[in-house]
């Protein structure tokens, strides 16, 4: 059981890291928004230089703009995996687990029957020894 539950931590962590992953990523997109809107009002105060250097760095927002996107949805793939992994081994846990709180309760069942069958036999003997 203590592996079941040491692989769910596992699935777990490694699902938290790709989680992370993709909020760095999320904020590197959303950053490079911010970027872009300042880069376009710099641009339009200063339209003889600005139009020129704005339209390459349109072209590289546009790549890194597509990067970020792209990156995300493999993430999202691969977040989308691990989750199924998180599930398979949460359920493989609840198996061992249920097996085992079953076997406890069997135990405690034939123990409970042995106590009860020593305490029948000493009912019996003192009951016996009455009538003699």
């Amino acid at each position: 059981m203590r592996f079941r539950r040491y692989q769910v931590d596992q699935a777990r962590r490694d699902l938290g890291k790709l989680l992370n992953e993709v909020a760095i990523l999320e904020r590197g997109a959303s950053d490079l928004e911010v970027q872009i809107v300042a880069e376009q009002r710099a641009a339009n105060e200063h339209p003889a230089e600005g139009g020129f250097i704005y339209g390459q760095y349109a072209q590289r927002a546009i790549q890194q703009r597509t990067r970020f996107a792209h990156a995300i949805q493999v993430m999202e793939g691969r977040i989308a995996a691990a989750q199924d992994g998180l599930r398979n081994e949460y359920k493989e846990l609840k198996v061992v687990e249920i097996a085992q709180e079953n076997r406890d309760a069997a135990e405690a069942a034939e123990a409970n029957r042995a106590a009860q069958n020593v305490l029948d036999e000493i009912g019996i003997e003192l009951h016996r020894r009455r009538d003699v």
